[in-house]
Parts: C-alpha cells; sequence; structure tokens
C-alpha cells in the first residue's frame, strides 16, 4: 500500500484532479522517476496554480520530508518548478510549487536520445565483428574471445562454432527505426 492516502475514493479524486495523462505516458515517466507517490502529488499540484509542500503533506497526512523528495525528484527531472519567497515573520523561505508538464517531453527525448545511441553502438559492435556460439548455446563470443578459448566455452568446454548474426542486426535496424520515428514525433509534439 502506497504511504500516501487521502480520504477520497480514486474516483472521486480522478474526477476532481486535472492531471490527464496523455496516453498514459506522463504518468508512466513519473511513476518510473517518483513512485506511485508522485503521481498521487503531481495529480494533487495540478489542481493549484501553485502550493507549498507544506500545503501538500496537510492535505494528504504524511510528513512534509516524503514529499519534498519527491517534489525534488520531479524538480531533477524537469516535472516540477518552485517560487521561492522568504517568509517577512520567520526568515525561513517558502516553496510554492507548480507542475511542469513541458519537461516530460525533453526528458523522454533525452532518454530516447540516449536508448538510439547505445543501440547504434551496439549495431557497430556487431557489425565489426564475427561471432561464436556454443553448441550447448552457452555463449556467444566475437572472434578474438573464441580464438582466446582456442574456440572452446568456457563454461562447458563445448565446441565454439560460427554465429550468423545477421537477425540480430536486423532486429536492431528496426529498433533504430522505431526510435528514431518517435523522435521526431516527440520533436513535432514540442514544436506544435
Amino acid at each position: 500500500m502506497s504511504q500516501l492516502q487521502t480520504d477520497e475514493t480514486a474516483e472521486e479524486f480522478e474526477r476532481k484532479h486535472t492531471f490527464k495523462p496523455e496516453n498514459n505516458i506522463v504518468e508512466k515517466i513519473i511513476r518510473n522517476i517518483a513512485g506511485e507517490e508522485g503521481i498521487i502529488i503531481a495529480k494533487l499540484i495540478s489542481t493549484y496554480d501553485e502550493v507549498t509542500d507544506e500545503e501538500i503533506a496537510e492535505r494528504l497526512n504524511v510528513r512534509v520530508n516524503l514529499i519534498r523528495k519527491i517534489l525534488y525528484k520531479l524538480y531533477e527531472n524537469g516535472l516540477a518548478k518552485y517560487r521561492r519567497v522568504r517568509d517577512p515573520e520567520t526568515g525561513w523561505f517558502i516553496f510554492y510549487w507548480t507542475l511542469n508538464l513541458n519537461g516530460i517531453y525533453d526528458l523522454l527525448y533525452k532518454r530516447l536520445e540516449l536508448v538510439l545511441k547505445n543501440l547504434r553502438e551496439r549495431l557497430e559492435f556487431e557489425n565489426s565483428h564475427m561471432f561464436y556460439r556454443c553448441e550447448n548455446h552457452c555463449v556467444i563470443l566475437p572472434f578474438e574471445e573464441a580464438l582466446e578459448y582456442s574456440f572452446h566455452c568456457p563454461k562447458c568446454g563445448g565446441i565454439l562454432e560460427f554465429y550468423d548474426n545477421t537477425k540480430l542486426k536486423e532486429a536492431l535496424n528496426k529498433a533504430i527505426k522505431k526510435v528514431e520515428e518517435n523522435l521526431k514525433k516527440l520533436q513535432q509534439i514540442a514544436t506544435s
């Protein structure tokens, strides 16, 4: 059970709050960054122009330290922003938080770029090496490593045979094209 709970039913909470994930992507990203608690806090923040961490903690009946931890996770990923004001009575800073859902596109774009970079590096590796697989399917090794083991499996001692990685290269090319298409879609969404 989540540490954050409200006195409302899930249906009441959904009906009252304006946070609407687009194809669940917003919700998935927030959940990945800040867990279920992050979703609850994001939905709550979205109902205000801006709200303090103390108000969120009071509304959810949770310690303010937990709220701050989650807010900073969202902030570090560009999904929340704050305005800082000094309280004239206490001298302490008050932080007023808002969601920055435009940051989701930037975050997603950066993550997709990293995935694309990794896929391209893997494809380059697959294209530039010959591979050998154990006859018992224990391991697949590049030629250089297979040679070090005298073409015998380092796990079971079986014979290492030439392995055709064409299907893997095709799958990598397909994945690269799909990620490139998604990056183009994100660029179109961000500029519209």
